[in-house]
């Protein structure tokens, strides 16, 4: 029997609805059927904070159809997304209901970080010399409905994933202002922009960075009327059209209503694109066609396909952003590194036995790079300033509920280190994960690596650790004691330490 799978992916953005199903075969993907509706969900959220009946039920006759297109095609795995406009609807969950009901369809909201970490994902079947992108110093630029993301690689890793809070709405808007109030409204627009982006603009300057690729919703069209199509847009050619748009923007604006554009949001488009152009000072800006609901079949696939190990670099992603948002704090990224990889040991000993998830597995890795961050703000009580300063982040693909576990996860091996019983209030599976890392942190405890565990198993009521050391000094017997009596209390079983060769 041949290997052949179908998937189909829905994801309801701000601008339109839109349908795609694949076939995977032999690790190539082929597209069955790609279907775009448009529909104006973030104006009205914007203007109006809900959806009217109309729209919903416009929506739901549009959800019918895709439904529809599922079962024709016999899918045998789909999965329906929806973006910031429903995340922002007042009525999202009568909306979800609604859907629920008339289509048969459970569509998942997704927080901005969990659609970025899909929407890159999907480069690898995409986009082609994906790692020869990633490899040279590249930033990639999302403007959307809601905000705008930058993301940096170097080195087939991701070095950061920034969020800013500016989005084509918002623009929209202040254009809309500006035009009221000066002449010269394209000028105030640009350094409007550029005020919101400054941090950023200082970051990227001081990096290397060869290769600007943009993506947007309205940056296809945009190619499409004022650049022959073109997927690569040079720096020259771009400023000749701003220079242009200086003197007059009545060309610019026809151009866009005979194509049935909204020529607004276009516009706000190119002049927030020029200024990442003049901040990046690049030959070209390059328009890569990435997506979310690409980026949603590739996790299909990744989830339910034990051969497709095609995305795992892609996998790695989030971790090097912790990695590097802990460098940046100062941490001592050696010894993070060693607990890492001392708690995914251990996490692997016990995950059967204890039903540790994948979940559990993402939580604890990022925790064991980012729990000394607060070391930076303070140093005798730098867990729970860890705690405070994750609470206030953005992590690249986890969810806001996610996050929270991080941060809680902090406070807990502050009251474990201080020996505050009331940390065995806190809920068994964050539990299991802090008597985990504490016991990794204990390994390393001295912060000079001199000890390795080599490996981790269950023997009975004991869990039996095989570490290379030369030599166990006192101080780190006496913090794995500590450690011994937690873990115990947490999983009920003893520790026996053996020294390997």
């Amino acid at each position: 029997m041949k290997d052949i799978h179908l998937f189909g992916a829905i994801d309801i953005g701000s601008n339109a609805v839109k349908l795609k199903i694949v076939q995977w075969k032999a690790e190539v993907i082929t597209t069955q059927e790609e279907i775009s509706q448009g529909l104006e969900l973030g104006d009205e959220v914007f203007a109006l904070g809900v959806l009217s009946k109309e729209t919903i039920d416009e929506l739901v006759e549009i959800l019918q159809y895709f439904a529809g297109l599922l079962k024709e095609y016999q899918v045998e795995q789909s999965m329906s997304v929806a973006t910031a406009a429903l995340r922002n609807a007042a009525n999202r969950g009568l909306v979800l209901e609604t859907i629920r009901r008339k289509t048969g369809l459970h569509v998942q909201i997704i927080e901005d970080s969990v659609e970025k970490f899909l929407t890159y994902k999907s480069m690898r079947d995409r986009f082609e010399d994906f790692d020869k992108f990633r490899e040279e110093g590249s930033v990639f630029v999302e403007l959307t409905s809601s905000g705008c993301d930058v993301t940096f690689y170097r080195n087939n890793k991701m070095i950061r994933n920034d969020e800013i809070g500016i989005g084509s709405l918002n623009l929209k808007e202040a254009l809309s202002h500006f035009s009221r109030d000066t002449s010269q409204e394209l000028e105030a627009l640009e350094s409007y922009i550029h005020t919101k982006v400054d941090y950023m603009s200082n970051v990227l300057k001081k990096r290397q960075i060869k290769n600007y690729m943009a993506m947007g919703a309205q940056l296809n069209p945009l190619k499409d009327v004022f650049f022959e199509g073109s997927d690569h847009i040079s720096a020259r050619d771009y400023r000749a059209l701003y220079d242009q748009l200086l003197v007059e923007t009545t060309f610019f604006t026809e151009k866009c209503l005979e194509a049935g554009l909204d020529w607004q949001e276009v516009l706000v488009t190119f002049v927030f694109f020029k200024v990442f152009l003049d901040i990046l000072r690049v030959e070209e800006i390059s328009i890569p066609h990435l997506s979310l609901r690409d980026g949603v079949i590739a996790q299909m696939i990744d989830e339910s396909l034990s051969k497709a190990d095609m995305y795992r670099v892609f996998n790695e992603d989030p971790f090097s952003t912790s990695y590097h948002t802990a460098k940046r704090f100062g941490v001592h990224t050696a010894h993070a590194r060693r607990v890492e990889s001392s708690s995914l040991r251990i996490y692997d000993a016990l995950k059967k036995e204890f039903s540790l998830t994948s979940e559990d597995y993402r939580v604890l890795r990022h925790t064991a790079l980012l729990h000394e961050i607060g070391k930076s703000l303070d140093l005798r009580n730098y867990y729970y300033a860890s705690a405070s300063m994750i609470r206030g982040m953005r992590i690249f693909s986890l969810s806001t509920s996610q996050v929270e576990r991080i941060a809680s996860l902090c406070d807990m091996l502050g009251m474990m280190a201080s020996g505050n019983v009331e940390v065995f209030t806190r809920p068994q599976e964050d539990l299991r994960l802090g008597a985990i890392l504490s016991l990794a942190d204990a390994l390393d405890a001295s912060k000079d690596q001199l000890i390795r565990l080599q490996e981790a198993k269950i023997k009975g009521d004991s869990l039996h650790l095989y570490v290379h050391t030369k030599h166990m000094t006192p101080f780190i017997q006496e913090t794995l004691l500590a450690a011994n009596k937690l873990f115990e209390n947490v999983y009920g079983l003893s520790l026996e330490v053996e020294m390997i060769a």
